[in-house]
């Protein structure tokens, strides 16, 4: 089996992937347990945040503070599409597809923003968080998804302290009414299936399925989640 994952928060300061030729999408060749790094284009980006696909396409957006890009690449052959620098996004993060839009969220707004997937035009703002001025992070949004027709997302909630690691108030939000599910700390990479949710709770290393715990790994922040028939994969 092969899997495309990506890396995020890497440390712009030691140059590590540009000094050693390397990218920050990558496919991991689960029989032999070789990984191949994706041909990317040079751009000023910490790791890659987003990922997501249509039946003849993938789609990832860069981390960057300003002027992130979002890419499309062939299934095919992970060949370039189109790339392009995009604008209303503060810290990009997850990518959903729907439609001819591409719904990413924008976590230092605190908003989802729509782009059209053909030519990566801004074309709205989908949502906006209700307790938030949308000039800085203040719930920390991250993954956005599709529950039973409607569009989720997950947010740390307001931190108690100066960090992130005094957010402890986590949930997933309706974004069609604002109505909450979950108390989380840390919840990444939720995501509906067969209208069952998945999400991670990062910092006690859980996986849940709905209310139940699915999976635990001890002493690891889990983030990177996909679920695909019987199979669950993992960062």
């Amino acid at each position: 089996m092969l899997i495309l994952f990506s890396f995020c928060n890497t440390l712009k300061k030691t140059n590590y992937y540009l000094d050693k030729g390397l990218s920050h999408l990558a496919i991991l060749d689960t029989d032999s347990k070789k990984v191949f790094f994706v041909n990317l284009p040079k751009l000023n980006y910490t790791g890659i945040t987003g990922l997501a696909d249509d039946d003849k396409y993938y789609y990832a957006v860069t981390q960057s503070s300003n002027n992130p890009a979002l890419l499309k690449l062939r299934k095919t052959d992970l060949s370039i599409v189109l790339c392009k620098k995009i604008i209303k996004v503060h810290d990009p993060h997850s990518i959903l597809i729907k439609d001819s839009g591409i719904y990413l969220a924008s976590t230092g707004t605190n908003t989802i923003e729509v782009y059209n997937k053909n030519n990566f035009k801004h074309t709205k703002t989908h949502w906006y968080h209700p307790l938030t001025d949308q000039k800085k992070d203040e719930i920390h949004l991250n993954s956005v998804f599709l529950h039973k027709g409607n569009i989720w997302a997950s947010c740390f909630g307001k931190k108690s302290g100066k960090t992130w690691r005094d957010a402890r108030d986590g949930y997933l939000i309706n974004t069609m009414d604002n109505s909450k599910e979950y108390n989380l700390s840390h919840p990444h990479s939720a995501r509906s299936y067969n209208n069952i949710l998945y999400y991670c709770e990062s910092t006690s290393g859980k996986i849940y399925k709905n209310n139940d715990v699915l999976k635990r790994k001890k002493k690891a922040y889990i983030r990177g989640l996909d679920v695909r028939r019987n199979l669950l994969v993992y960062g």
